[in-house]
């Protein structure tokens, strides 16, 4: 998805260079966007009683055998990834509509 910026360095002929630099940015941004949601996750996961293993921001064998758990415990298909269901449900679980994160 191009950003402002992005579009501004195509319509002026910026260096294939400069685009790819900021492709790499948007990328390194989008995954420690993922990375956090995976923390909270994590996080709220354990706060429940889940042992989702350490909060890492990566999902691991363990957090994916808690997302399993904790899915088929709330009625949802055990998946073990990461899911607006899965988050909608946890927050629920949480307490109050919020992640462990405070988000």
């Amino acid at each position: 998805e191009p950003s402002e910026p992005m579009l501004r360095a195509v319509v002026i002929g910026a260096s294939q260079q400069l685009i790819a630099a900021h492709a790499a940015i948007l990328t390194r941004e989008k995954r420690q966007r993922a990375e956090q949601v995976i923390r909270t996750v994590q996080q709220s996961l354990i706060g429940i009683g889940y042992n989702s293993g350490k909060v890492s921001g990566r999902v691991s064998e363990d957090t994916e055998r808690a997302i399993r758990e904790f899915e088929t415990d709330q009625g949802l298909a055990p998946t073990g990834r990461i899911s607006g269901a899965l988050v909608a449900k946890l927050a629920k679980a949480a307490g109050n509509g919020r992640l462990a994160s405070g988000q």
